[in-house]
């Protein structure tokens, strides 16, 4: 038997009287076969046309992308979210992004304390090393798609980052090794569903031809 669970989108501005809709809506459907959970956000986009937010330009053009939430008001709005019982999704592709989530469950965690609620980072691509300690720390989930790093898909990715960050890109065993959690998708239908496929990459990161493998440092 089955259980379908609905992660809400909140876009940017999201009122009140939106986040009391969905507070009902979780009090309404949460039995065995149907549940709302948690809340879907956006930090960035991605990296293939720099529209992920980076720390520092992209390699190949005069740009370091840019976030949908201005910090202190995603911060804010995270805090709101927690103090009402909700987990988030929030996708974060850029080591800016990714920062930017991370310091805002900080700040949950310094008004509230300690809590277990498993806030999770979307694709997680591209970490600042400074960073991947904090997701053990902060109890932050990293929901990351291995068949994404695949040498045969990732090549626009890795000429728009370049090769000095290249060294943390979608770092699965160095997140482990601090202490914190992943959580392997598929995010179909951008990339396959069979989780032999990508249990494949994340294991070998080469092509399914068994080919150009890259980063072994990040293989589980």
């Amino acid at each position: 038997r089955s259980r379908l669970i609905a992660a809400m989108l909140c876009l940017p501005g999201t009122g009140p009287e939106r986040l009391d809709t969905l507070a009902d809506a979780k009090r309404t459907y949460a039995d065995d076969r149907f549940r709302v959970g948690p809340i879907k956000l956006y930090i960035d986009d991605v990296i293939e046309p720099h529209t992920a937010a980076m720390l520092a330009p992209y390699a190949n053009a005069a740009t370091s992308g840019d976030t949908f939430w201005p910090p202190e008001e995603f911060a804010s709005f995270l805090l709101e979210l927690e103090r009402r019982g909700f987990q988030t999704f929030t996708h974060a592709t850029g080591d800016r992004g990714i920062r930017m989530v991370l310091d805002a469950v900080a700040g949950c965690r310094q008004a509230l304390g300690p809590a277990d609620v498993r806030h999770q980072i979307v694709h997680v691509e591209c970490v600042h090393p400074d960073d991947i300690p904090r997701f053990g720390e902060l109890g932050v989930v990293a929901c990351m798609q291995p068949r994404h790093c695949a040498p045969d898909i990732v090549a626009t990715w890795r000429d728009n980052v370049g090769s000095r960050r290249e060294r943390y890109a979608w770092p699965f065993r160095s997140i482990a090794a601090h202490g914190g959690t992943l959580a392997f998708s598929s995010d179909w239908n951008v990339a396959e569903m069979d989780p032999m496929t990508w249990l494949y990459t994340a294991v070998t990161r080469a092509d399914l031809d068994g080919n150009d493998a890259w980063n072994l440092d990040e293989t589980i």
